[in-house]
């Protein structure tokens, strides 16, 4: 079975490939924001 969550990205106008960089862009910026943000008690 294929999945259609790719299907379903495309249909709004956002491409696959696209939808997964900025999926890596936003973890990468969370990732950074909570290193930086990150103390001890």
């Amino acid at each position: 079975s294929i999945s259609m969550f790719p299907r379903m990205w495309e249909a709004t106008g956002l491409p696959y490939p696209r939808l997964i960089d900025r999926l890596i862009e936003l973890a990468l910026e969370r990732h950074a924001h909570r290193r930086a943000t990150r103390y001890s008690i």
